[in-house]
């Protein structure tokens, strides 16, 4: 009970924020509102109450009031305030007491805890950031608090206001900097002191900080939208940040005392308004008024220094003649009037001489300082010029520099050790610092490993083989530095480590590039050269694009094996690939079926489940489609009518494809639907060819309460029907050819169209035979290539498919038993979805560059072609297909097959898939099936690292084959990393501009530069002009030199963010003045060590000073 009582008590928050927050309180309670609404677990109870109390407590000498925080359990709390500010300061600092606050909650520590409590040092920093937003409330208050203003004297508050300015603007500058390398203020997640510090700018908004003040805080603004976009934030704070449109960095100005200003002119008005003239009894105390102030003026002695200020004396007033009778009653009240009014003008005539005398100055000192100007002479804009003159001298100094030292290091052998005591250089340069290292440790040999097990322990790891369609992207850098403080960690930790690089021939990708290429630069396509010169452009291309991946790879200072690097179209590797399809072939697990794949009439080719793209369409909706000029109508339901075969009526039905009317077999309905009883077993005429329709009835396919309850059967496009087909033994019907045309079975005048123009006609038609009867919109998901972005069209092939669902379930068991560990763990729910729900994997492919499928067509001399069938055709047949890892086993295993026969053997036209020989990646490297030692010593591999997009297409693919042919797991560990984006959270995309390579980051580059990388590529043009648009806006000025250390350091700090990294090359920048800094600290310690310094042979920690 008493343990109860204690975690009760310690669940209770005790903050109020008006005692911490001088008089702006609706801003800090809204800040404090955000705190406590993060989870939505503290209710108004919880807030204790923090009074003041009569005592005081001596602190250092001084007494400072005290305060008492008091509890619903009556648990006191006392704490010092600092009396020197309205914003109180514990003794222990506000930070302290936020921490007793929040982290007794243990509702708040979750994964998005406002107060990190796992780290004493990020605990430090929260309070430490606080604590400076405590510090600064007094001048917010200053700056927004009338009630605070209204309490000062005019001249006092003009100081106050303007320290109160100097001040907040040191924290903002302070802010600024850090926000350059950071994303938030205290740690990687936001925190309390994020929440405060956006109140104390949240009431500077609107009125106080102005738009200049924005533009030279870039960071700071990132950083106030990143905050803002927190859903307890917005909801203290409101949906929307309003910004001042003035254009001053700070709107600030003492206000005016209103009731002093009513009460002067309300006076002004009585003045108006009573009668200007006087008795003679006030003329008379007129005159005696300026015989009274003229003896006090003359009493004035002369000025007899210049410096010293002079005085006016006062002019006397004129009398003025009476204007009527004689005084009133109120005579003797007027008469101090004219006396009042005559000093009030000798005070005037005091303040105008002053002025004249400032103005003077002021003009003499912009005369002079003119003169000077005009002299050449050393004035501030003269002192700027000189000073830039200086600047561009020095950088100049440090360029030439930088080049003779780099002539020095580019002049030594290559491969040598960098002599460190010969260079020289002030200041940091990436490139100098970075140079001769990486081609010095190639050269010794440090990163090639030892198979003979010198060590006792290995560690393995393979390269994501990047694809040789062009250059390394920053997501790429982010992998390989990633994956090499991995491996260099585990070198220096006594591991044999290996880090195996290499790459990969990407399939559909390069063939479409090259194409692309030929076509542009050629006039050609690959018909045009036939397949062999074809794939020897296809060689030449992938061999430069290889070369530019490997320099990349060693500009990025990756420890890999070059030694073992490895081409999935290399020898070794393809033996691997055909000695896995015969295995599982044997194994049952590939086979040969015709079946409705999805075809990508732009790339002639089948495509997997996993490289189809799906979008949603709300309704009618007019998209592009590659090959058409015109847009097409998507999302939209068109249905028509057919005739009953003895004309007695129609059988009205929907589609969202009307063009595939041409290849319908059947029109099916419910059994039990009462509306079509009597039509079963009845005939519909087709109205293009007349082809008999049967009606038939399904209750697995039909819903009766859609459309019109009957539904039109084309089982040669769609998966649907294909399976209703089967169970009825229908007819299957493909009207389209490999590119998508309309062919000639029974299409009539359709033939030749393309699919979607015959779309448009068919409509055309039902409606002149008075059948069409009308459209309505159709929510639907459209499947797209993701290569090519072509609407994927059903279409029935004869292919290669592997049979997946025991080697799933083996996968889902190898994560659950924890065999194989995925990190971040969140993914395990991703990878049992998809090994649960796998699908046949369809592995052939129709392009001409990767690994030729080890299959060849049996044709017997003598035969009809009719009789044996095409290969790739539907008229071919299955028992006709044979297997073997060359022609010879091949022949021989035909002939077993057809003993006695005249055999002619055809290879198979078609291509694996690009995952196959990606999936034998982690042994096929290690030149398996051969029994080598690199086989032995290294695989299974430790871990593979990779990104999250690729967990299904790579990741399974090489678990499943790796149990399959090997036995074994290919790794134990699955660790994924974030996904690279651009700073505005865009997925990285050349048409957007975005795509950056990494050496442009490390060397620098201009715009221009980046406009040329454009125009390197396959974009269209008007996608070149949008991505040029692109990095013109992300990168005005280009991309700043960062060097390799910087780049790395920025990548891997980032990968602590989450699933995706925002990618701001600012902040790379920011790692490079760290980088400097680190530079700086170092030559100081080399200065200091002196010229006779040596390094110690071995260092031994135990020995080592604490300080």
């Amino acid at each position: 009970e008493r343990r109860k009582r204690e975690r009760e008590r310690e669940r209770r928050i005790f903050i109020v924020m008006d005692c911490y927050f001088g008089t702006a309180g609706d801003v800090w309670s809204k800040a404090l509102g955000a705190v406590l609404d993060l989870n939505g677990s503290c209710a108004k109870d919880n807030l204790a109450v923090l009074s003041h109390t009569s005592e005081t407590k001596v602190t250092q000498g001084k007494s400072l009031p005290c305060f008492v925080l008091k509890t619903p359990k009556g648990v006191e709390q006392t704490t010092t305030a600092a009396s020197a500010s309205n914003a109180v300061v514990c003794i222990d600092g506000l930070g302290a007491t936020f921490r007793t606050a929040l982290v007794s909650n243990a509702n708040l520590v979750t994964s998005k805890h406002m107060y990190p409590t796992r780290s004493n040092f990020l605990k430090s920093k929260v309070d430490a950031w606080i604590d400076v937003v405590s510090g600064s409330v007094k001048a917010f208050d200053t700056l927004v608090s009338p009630d605070k203003q209204k309490k000062v004297k005019k001249q006092q508050l003009a100081m106050l206001m303007k320290f109160a300015q100097e001040d907040l603007s040191k924290l903002f500058e302070d802010c600024e900097a850090h926000l350059l390398v950071n994303t938030f203020l205290a740690s990687e997640h936001i925190s309390c002191a994020d929440v405060l510090l956006f109140a104390l700018l949240s009431g500077l908004l609107t009125s106080v900080l102005g738009t200049s003040f924005w533009k030279k805080h870039p960071n700071l603004t990132r950083w106030l939208h990143t905050t803002h976009s927190f859903s307890c934030v917005k909801k203290a704070f409101g949906e929307t940040l309003v910004f001042c449109e003035k254009e001053p960095e700070w709107n600030v100005a003492a206000p005016k005392d209103e009731k002093k200003k009513k009460a002067k002119e309300e006076k002004k008005e009585k003045k108006e308004k009573k009668a200007p003239a006087a008795n003679s009894a006030a003329a008379s105390l007129a005159g005696l008024a300026s015989l009274a102030a003229a003896p006090k003026a003359e009493a004035v002695p002369e000025k007899k220094d210049e410096k010293k200020e002079e005085k006016v004396v006062a002019p006397t007033p004129t009398p003025t003649p009476a204007a009527g009778a004689g005084a009133g009653a109120g005579a003797a009240k007027e008469e101090e009037d004219p006396i009042k009014k005559a000093k009030k003008a000798a005070k005037k005539a005091e303040k105008e001489a002053k002025k004249a005398k400032m103005l003077a100055k002021k003009a003499a000192k912009a005369k002079a300082e003119a003169e000077k100007k005009a002299k050449g002479g050393d004035g501030k804009a003269s002192k700027k010029a000189k000073a830039a003159e200086e600047a561009a001298l020095k950088k100049k100094k440090q360029k030439e520099e930088e080049e003779a030292t780099l002539s020095f290091l580019d002049s030594q052998p290559k491969g040598s050790k960098k002599q460190i005591d010969k260079v020289n250089i002030q200041t940091y340069s990436p490139k100098i610092v970075e140079h001769s290292w990486y081609s010095w440790w190639e050269k010794e040999g440090f990163f090639t490993a030892n198979n003979k097990h010198t060590k006792g322990k290995t560690f393995t790891i393979v390269i994501p083989p990047p694809n040789v369609t062009g250059t390394l992207h920053l997501g790429h850098a982010l992998t390989d530095s990633i994956e090499d403080t991995i491996v260099r960690w585990k070198r220096m930790s006594g591991f044999e480590a290996l880090w195996v690089p290499g790459t990969d021939h990407a399939g559909i990708a390069t063939q479409t590039v090259v194409e692309k290429k030929l076509m542009r630069e050629k006039g050609l396509t690959r018909h045009d050269l036939g397949r062999e010169k074809f794939l020897e452009e296809v060689h030449k291309f992938a061999r430069e694009k290889k070369s530019t991946i490997l320099n990349q790879i060693r500009r990025l200072g990756s420890s890999v094996d070059w030694t073992r690097e490895r081409f999935t179209m290399d020898d070794d590797l393809q033996l691997a690939v055909k000695e896995a399809f015969c295995q599982m072939y044997d194994k049952g697990l590939i086979y040969r079926n015709t079946r409705l794949v999805n075809w990508c009439c732009h790339l002639n080719t089948a495509l997997s489940d996993i490289e189809v793209d799906y979008i949603d369409v709300p309704g009618r909706t007019m998209l592009s489609v590659p090959g058409h000029k015109d847009q097409v109508e998507f999302g939209c339901l068109t249905s028509f009518a057919y005739r009953l075969e003895d004309d007695s009526g129609e059988l009205v039905v929907a589609t969202t494809r009307i063009e595939t009317m041409l290849g319908d077999t059947a029109v099916a309905v419910h059994p039990d639907d009462p509306r079509y009883k009597a039509l079963h077993g009845k005939f519909l005429v087709h109205p293009v060819n007349g082809r008999k329709i049967p009606i038939i009835t399904d209750s697995i396919l039909v819903d009766m309460a859609f459309g019109t309850g009957a539904v039109k059967i084309t089982p040669a496009h769609d998966p649907n029907d294909f399976a209703t087909g089967q169970r009825h033994g229908l007819e299957f019907i493909n009207i389209f050819d490999d590119n998508g045309l309309i062919n000639g079975n029974g299409t009539g005048q359709f033939k030749g169209m393309k699919r979607f123009e015959c779309r448009v006609k068919i409509v055309e038609f039902l409606e002149q035979k008075g059948l069409f009867r009308g459209k309505k919109d159709n929510e639907m998901r459209l499947g797209l290539c993701s290569r090519s972005k072509d609407v994927i069209e059903p279409m029935l092939k004869p292919q290669w498919w592997v049979d997946c669902k025991k080697m799933g379930e083996d996968a889902v068991n190898v994560v659950r038993n924890g065999s194989l560990k995925i990190i971040p763990k969140d993914y395990e729910k991703t990878w049992y979805f998809w090994m649960e729900n796998i699908r046949d994997w369809c592995i052939s492919r129709q392009l001409w560059w990767g690994h030729r499928i080890p299959a060849y067509y049996v044709n017997i001399e003598g035969e009809a072609v009719e009789e044996g069938g095409i290969p790739g055709r539907n008229s071919e047949q299955e028992s006709r297909w044979v297997v073997g890892r060359n022609e010879e086993e091949a022949l021989e295993n035909a002939q077993k097959k057809f003993p006695g026969k005249k055999i002619k053997l055809t290879q198979d036209e078609d291509v694996l898939d690009t995952w196959f020989s990606s999936g034998l990646f982690p042994f096929s490297s290690f030149k398996w099936p051969r029994e080598t030692d690199d086989l032995k010593a290294f695989f299974p591999t430790q871990l593979l690292e990779t990104g999250h997009d690729i967990l299904f297409f790579w990741v399974a693919r090489m678990v499943m084959m790796s149990r399959c042919l090997m036995g074994v797991l290919p790794f134990k560990e699955v660790f994924l990393h974030a996904m690279v984006r651009d700073a505005h959270g865009r997925k990285m995309s050349k048409s957007l501009g975005n795509v950056i390579d990494p050496i442009a980051v490390i060397e620098g580059i201009t715009l221009e530069g980046l406009h040329k990388t454009l125009m390197s590529g396959n974009l269209d043009p008007k996608e070149v002009e949008k991505a040029k648009k692109g990095q013109s806006a992300d990168f005005p000025e280009g991309i700043e030199e960062c060097g390799t250390d910087a780049l790395r350091f920025a990548l891997v700090a980032y990968t602590s963010q989450g699933r995706d990294v925002n990618l701001d090359v600012k902040r790379v920048v920011g790692y490079r003045h760290w980088c400097n800094k680190l530079f700086n600290a170092l030559r100081f310690c080399m200065m200091n060590l002196g010229d006779d310094y040596k390094a110690p042979e071995s260092i031994l920690p135990q020995e080592m000073p604490l300080f």
